[in-house]
């Protein structure tokens, strides 16, 4: 009979090599992620006019004049952003990407509107990502704090000015559960587009799509995250945070999202106190309601830019 410590061990040593995985698999950096040419991560078909079009549009980014700025998170990282001067006085916008994708890839569409209205932009490389330091990303849990930090590094550097909080898919997930934090006054409005409810949710939908059992997986990567990356995805959620918010948001999100269901925004806004607005682009995958629906897009966006800093929500 095999003795009962040694099947102990076994399991045990079985469960860490599991959890380990699965952070390592669904948490851990990449050398992608630190890739600095924004072109590799455009998903289209190169070549193609959706390929075409978006290149352009980065193309625009990636001409501008820019400073490296740089600002020290709550757990000691260096996180860095791209900073493009906009007009005196004008307001800040902060912007922050994807999983495991590019600021200036996943930016270019709100980078072109705030730059059409004067407005100092700010596209952040999370951590673990571009010129940001970490060891791993984590779905929001972490990176909602470092959302405060470029938020009071914004209110210091330029006293006066109005803040925007923004991002796309993870990042407008993570700008969602700042919400809950004690933000600087000067932030007046959170813009999100495609977010995720919280990170437990899109991770175990994920996981079904790949044919694993989600609710015997994901206590392995849990497990694997508080073990190996020291936080907890299932510590913070964007439906918790927006229900606790005073702040205004406008949620954008495509209808056809093959990735984020857009049921997760219409749940957000739902929970959500204070103003707030939903909008639905009809047959936008994720993360495309720009490309869909330009002018909407555009309306949307600078009728609640200039609604916040008119104080009219």
């Amino acid at each position: 009979m095999i003795p009962a410590i040694v099947i102990a061990f076994v399991l045990l040593s079985a469960w860490l090599g599991g959890s380990f995985y699965a952070y390592k698999r669904t948490f851990g950096g990449t050398a992608k992620m630190r890739d600095a040419d924004p072109e590799s991560f455009i998903r289209e078909e190169r070549g193609s006019e959706a390929y075409e079009k978006h290149k352009a549009r980065m193309a625009l980014v990636l001409s501008a004049p820019l400073e490296r700025v740089t600002v020290r998170s709550f757990d000691g990282l260096t996180l860095s952003a791209r900073y493009y001067k906009g007009e005196e006085g004008a307001p800040v916008v902060l912007f922050f990407h994807g999983y495991r994708s590019n600021a200036v890839h996943d930016g270019c569409g709100l980078f072109r509107i705030a730059r059409e209205r004067g407005y100092h932009v700010f596209l952040c490389d999370q951590r673990a990502h571009g010129e940001s330091e970490g060891r791993c990303l984590t779905f929001g849990v972490l990176e909602r704090k470092d959302v405060l930090s470029w938020a009071e590094y914004a209110q210091r550097r330029f006293p006066g000015a109005k803040i925007f909080l923004s991002g796309i898919s993870m990042g407008g997930a993570t700008v969602l559960m700042a919400a809950s934090l004690p933000l600087p006054k000067a932030v007046v409005g959170i813009l999100a587009d495609c977010p995720y409810s919280s990170p437990k949710e899109i991770i175990m939908k994920v996981m079904g799509e790949m044919g694993l059992k989600p609710k015997l997986v994901y206590p392995l990567v849990r497990s694997g995250a508080m073990l190996f990356g020291g936080f907890d995805p299932s510590g913070a959620d964007a439906l918790t945070a927006v229900s606790n918010k005073t702040l205004p948001t406008l949620i954008v999100h495509g209808s056809a999202d093959g990735f984020v269901p857009a049921e997760m925004s219409v749940r957000i806004d739902a929970a959500s106190a204070g103003a707030h607005k939903l909008v639905l682009v009809e047959g936008a995958d994720h993360g495309k309601s720009f490309d869909v629906a330009p002018d909407l897009y555009f309306g949307e966006i600078s009728a609640f830019f200039d609604a916040c800093l008119q104080g009219t929500l």
